[in-house]
């Protein structure tokens, strides 16, 4: 982190500029185990051979390999396009309503975005589904330490757009 700092600092402060950097190694992943677990529990013949083929083309389009008729550009399999965020949201938290409060179901899913506001956004329609009344505890943008107030004024605290928010059910 380079607090306040400029894309150029930023950069110059990153792991790949380190003098640590000669010791890391590239790895590469080969195999998706989500895939590996559904092709194992084996559907039909079809579904297997789909679920198959979808690794091979992620594969292909991290190594810049994937045919496309226009430079530049990935074109998507029909099978892997989702139209409507509801069926998005059905797939990667299937049974929401019923398995919410289980931890170990949360830990594995996540939908990810361009922007914190459309996450926010998300998370909270999804809050609105489980039963309950909703509390929102908002943060204080303040800093409690002297020393801290001379280097974070609340303006900047206020500017500052994390990507959650703490949400309780009573």
């Amino acid at each position: 982190m380079v607090p306040g700092g400029s894309r150029g600092d930023i950069i110059c402060a990153s792991v790949i500029n380190s003098d640590s950097w000669k010791y890391f190694a590239p790895l590469s992943l080969k195999t998706n185990i989500k895939i590996e677990c559904l092709i194992l529990e084996g559907d039909s013949v079809e579904k297997i051979q789909e679920l198959n083929q979808y690794p091979q083309w992620l594969m292909s389009v991290g190594e810049g390999t994937t045919p496309s008729p226009y430079q530049n550009l990935v074109d998507i399999p029909e099978q892997v396009v989702h139209k409507d965020l509801k069926e998005v949201e059905d797939i990667v938290y299937d049974n929401f309503v019923v398995i919410y409060s289980k931890s170990e179901y949360l830990f594995g899913q996540a939908i990810m975005s361009t922007t914190n506001e459309i996450i926010q956004q998300k998370s909270f329609d999804m809050i609105q589904q489980i039963p309950g009344e909703i509390t929102i505890s908002e943060s204080i943008d303040e800093c409690i330490e002297e020393y801290h107030k001379a280097v974070h004024d609340s303006d900047f605290l206020n500017r500052i757009n994390v990507s959650h928010h703490w949400f309780t059910l009573k």
